[in-house]
C-alpha cells in the first residue's frame, strides 16, 4: 500500500517508492538536452548587401513615385481604419440611447431622482 505523501515517488523502491534524495532521482536531474546553437544576426548592412541584387535600382524621379505612392495607400488605410465608426451591435447602442445620463455619463436612476428633487 502506498502512502498519500508518496504518490508523487516512481514505484521502483522495494519500500514502494523511491525517496526524492535517492541516487536515481539525481541522476534523471543531470541528464538534459544539449543547448540550442544560436547563429549570429545579421547586420543591416549585410542584409542590405544580400538583398541588393533582388531589388531593381531606382532612379530619383521613380524612388519619388514610390514613395508618394507607398504615402497614398498608407494613408487611405488609415482613413478607412478610423473613419470606420460603425455601429456594430445596435441592440447596445439603443439601451445605452435609452439610459439616463448626465454630462454624457451614465447615471443610476436613483441618482437622477435625487437630483431632481
Amino acid at each position: 500500500m502506498m502512502m498519500p505523501h508518496m504518490a508523487h515517488m516512481p514505484l521502483s523502491h522495494p519500500m514502494g517508492a523511491v525517496p526524492m534524495h535517492h541516487p536515481a532521482h539525481a541522476r534523471a536531474q543531470t541528464l538534459r538536452a544539449p543547448a540550442p546553437r544560436v547563429e549570429p544576426v545579421p547586420s543591416r548592412a549585410a542584409v542590405r548587401a544580400a538583398c541588393a541584387p533582388l531589388r531593381p535600382a531606382l532612379t530619383l524621379e521613380e524612388s519619388k513615385v514610390a514613395r508618394q505612392a507607398s504615402l497614398a495607400r498608407y494613408r487611405a488605410k488609415k482613413a478607412r481604419r478610423l473613419s470606420a465608426n460603425t455601429i456594430r451591435y445596435h441592440l447596445r447602442k439603443v439601451n445605452a440611447d435609452a439610459r439616463p445620463r448626465i454630462k454624457g455619463r451614465f447615471v443610476k436612476k436613483s441618482d437622477l431622482a435625487a437630483l431632481a428633487t
